[in-house]
């Protein structure tokens, strides 16, 4: 009875272990930090390594970056290839293409150093899945811009109509102060419109 229940716990232990797991050091070093890239068809394994940094955290966030980078080479290597300068979000890289993590455990004369490994599965459907997110994207952003441009048209009849009837309120006495604010106004406006939406 009792050796039933330890194979039904154990069971149960196994069920619920995450399919990511870091470890620190602990255990053997897997075999697939090692190979670094390798073609299992139709899916390219490929591993991501941080720099030595002095928390796991650090290090694991290291490598994230290295993964981003890694992700977008692989989305670029399609005919609808994003820019060079997005960066693929870390919920892509987590959700959908980190299949396994380490985290080494370094010895130094200064003390204890982590590198981290992440193993990234890049298949046709992954890639397929980074172009979405590319596309998504880029559609928000020309909203922004479309919403940016209109904006700026509208801030630009405000201050024309403004300036007419405080000129015509006026009776021209202040026509050059109300043309300088005028074009202090449009000018401020079109470089906030372009700092945000650039």
């Amino acid at each position: 009875m009792t050796a039933i229940c330890c194979i039904i716990g154990s069971v149960l232990i196994g069920q619920a272990s995450p399919a990511h797991t870091a470890e620190a050091g602990a255990g053997e070093r897997p075999a697939w930090v090692e190979r670094g890239e390798w073609m299992d068809p139709p899916v390219r394994y490929r591993v991501a390594t941080s720099e030595l940094w002095a928390t796991p955290e650090r290090a694991r966030d290291d490598a994230l970056e290295q993964a981003r980078d890694v992700a977008r080479q692989f989305a670029a290597e399609s005919e609808a290839a994003p820019r060079s300068d997005w960066r693929v979000p870390l919920r892509v890289v987590e959700d959908e293409l980190l299949q396994n993590e380490y985290i080494e455990k370094v010895d130094r004369t200064f003390g204890t150093m982590y590198r981290a490994h992440l193993l990234l599965a890049l298949s046709p459907d992954k890639r397929e899945t980074v172009l979405a997110e590319w596309n998504r994207s880029l559609a928000e952003h020309r909203l922004v811009q479309l919403g940016g441009g209109l904006g700026f048209l509208l801030v630009c009849l405000s201050a024309w109509l403004g300036y007419l009837r405080l000129d015509d309120a006026t009776r021209g006495y202040y026509t050059p102060w109300l043309v300088a604010l005028a074009l202090g106004i449009v000018a401020g406006s079109g470089a906030l419109v372009y700092s945000c939406v650039l």
